[in-house]
């Protein structure tokens, strides 16, 4: 899972980097909407939990102060 996450920190950390062409950090920002789009149409797709909207509002309260 943590080379997912890297892999997600280096894209952003390109389309961030002003050394870098826009049109290699648009690609990379086009993978980032690939990624969010197929994980939120997975995320749809499955049932719900017991606790599971308790457990998304906390972590994403927290992801917020991060």
């Amino acid at each position: 899972m943590e080379s997912i996450f890297d892999q997600l920190r280096d894209y952003g950390s390109y389309i961030r980097d002003p050394k870098m062409d826009g049109f290699t950090q648009f690609g990379a920002k086009q993978k980032l909407y690939k990624i969010l789009w197929e994980t939120q149409r997975q995320i749809d797709m499955c049932p719900k939990f017991v606790g599971e909207k308790e457990w998304v509002e906390q972590n994403n309260c927290a992801m917020q102060h991060k």
